[in-house]
Parts: structure tokens; C-alpha cells; sequence
């Protein structure tokens, strides 16, 4: 098969074989592009400020679960009434 960069060697007089001939719209052969060794990468976050960070993290979970501590103790610890039926409702109130 001939590639398209490649210069006919047919004369204009003599017949290709249809097997052989490529058609005109044939995209051409390209090589893959190898790739560059890219440079390393830059340190995004200095090291004081990842351990800030990890600071503040382990602060707002201490004081998270310290909230809800306290909201645990202060809730009752009677148990949640049940919704009345409309014929305890009526027997409470009187007939109206």
C-alpha cells in the first residue's frame, strides 16, 4: 500500500489494481506523539500551614462532638409521650 506523502510510481497510462489504490479521502498516517518527561511537581502546601491545618481539624471535631455532648446530656430522659387518640382527646376535653 502506498502511504499519501509517498509520490505515485504509476504511469498515467497504466492501470492500478482497485485492491491496491487508496481511496482519495484516506486520512493520513500519523505517528503518536511521544511524550515529555514532565519537571516535578511544586510543593503546593509549605509545611506549616498543612499542620494548621490539622490543627484547626482536630479543634472543630473536639468542639463538635463536645456540642453534641452537651446537647445529649441536657435532653430529658423521660420518654416521648404518644399522640392521644381522638377518643382519649374527647374523654379529656368533655363533650363540646
Amino acid at each position: 500500500m502506498m502511504r499519501n506523502d509517498e509520490p505515485s510510481t504509476a504511469a498515467a497510462g497504466e492501470a492500478v489494481p482497485a485492491a491496491a489504490a487508496e481511496p482519495a479521502s484516506a486520512a493520513p498516517v500519523v505517528e503518536p506523539i511521544k511524550p515529555v518527561a514532565a519537571p516535578e511537581r511544586k510543593k503546593f502546601w509549605s509545611t506549616a500551614e498543612v499542620w494548621v491545618l490539622g490543627a484547626f481539624s482536630v479543634i472543630g471535631l473536639i468542639g463538635f462532638i463536645a456540642t453534641f455532648a452537651l446537647i445529649m446530656l441536657r435532653a430529658p430522659n423521660a420518654p416521648v409521650q404518644r399522640t392521644l387518640t381522638a377518643a382519649e382527646i374527647q374523654r379529656l376535653t368533655g363533650p363540646a
